[in-house]
């Protein structure tokens, strides 16, 4: 009996940590999906001609990650 329950919490252990995995690669995905269309969006913004500050206000970005984004 020992041997079954050792063996059931083996495969939760491992489902578990499956899941936590796929959780973090998802969360990691939408951070670089963000960060990807936030330079496409204050490229695109700068290029039209506006400024800092608006783009900045407009994005919801501050200043420094737009100056960032535009280096």
């Amino acid at each position: 009996m020992a041997l079954l329950e050792a063996k059931e919490k083996f495969r939760r252990d491992a489902e578990a940590e499956k899941d936590f995995v796929e959780a973090r690669g998802k969360a990691e995905g939408k951070a670089e999906g963000k960060a990807e269309r936030d330079q496409v969006i204050v490229q695109s913004m700068h290029a039209e001609g506006f400024d800092i500050a608006t783009i900045a206000r407009i994005t919801k970005l501050s200043e420094a990650e737009v100056q960032k984004i535009l280096e």
